[in-house]
């Protein structure tokens, strides 16, 4: 989970993440689609902000949809209405237009009337060339331990040199090194929160995980 949630009824996305989905470069666009729900407890809290940020590749575009209204990747937030127990539809389309690359996006609500009525959903994914070889597609990194606390172990299931950088939810970079798969990584002087790893190279992946 993104962001913790409260343990009262609030407004909240349907998933708080997706897992990483892989898709030909040549598709159009993917769509990962979440639905908003309003619990509120007070039932005049009904006007929400969302704030978007995202990691694409050069090349690559998103959209906001809410319902049948898309936003482009140049609209940062926006303001709109769910009404007191109802579900909005909501999706993060990504558009690669052929790059192979991996991207991933963040979207924080949060209630205009009560700030602390909130939530988060992560959506990433990556593109692959149609021609690679099924190895090349379906080989997936892993963190563990996830949460945290003062070193990751990144794991590719062989023992290949790797490139790694970590960054905040806001794109800020913190981390630049070359690792083996297997290998302790030290995330000791991270402050607490939500980090995005991602491999830097020909096999380009992306994964989240907490610092405690």
């Amino acid at each position: 989970m993104f962001f913790t949630l409260l343990g009262f009824a609030q407004v909240s996305f349907e998933k708080d993440t997706t897992e990483m989905i892989y898709v030909d470069k040549d598709v159009f666009d993917y769509s990962a689609k979440n639905a908003i729900v309003n619990n509120s407890r007070n039932a005049d809290d009904t006007v929400f902000i969302w704030y978007r940020t995202e990691s694409i590749p050069t090349g690559w575009e998103t959209a906001i949809c809410e319902d049948e209204l898309c936003h482009p990747t140049s609209t940062s937030t926006n303001e709109f209405s769910v009404g007191h127990g109802k579900t909005f539809d909501f999706k993060f389309n990504f558009y690669p237009y052929g790059v192979k690359d991996c991207g991933s996006g963040d979207i924080v609500l949060v209630s205009k009337m009560n700030p602390s009525n909130r939530d988060s959903f992560h959506a990433a994914i990556c593109t692959f060339d149609p021609t690679a070889s099924v190895e090349e597609v379906s080989t997936k990194i892993s963190i563990y331990p996830n949460p945290a606390k003062d070193y990751i172990v990144v794991n590719t299931g062989n023992n290949d040199e790797i490139r790694v950088a970590i960054y905040d939810i806001l794109g800020n970079k913190y981390l630049e090194e070359t690792t083996f798969s297997g290998r302790r990584l030290n995330i000791a002087s991270l402050n607490s929160g939500v980090y995005i790893l991602k491999t830097i190279g020909n096999n380009t992946q992306t994964k989240v995980f907490n610092k405690l």
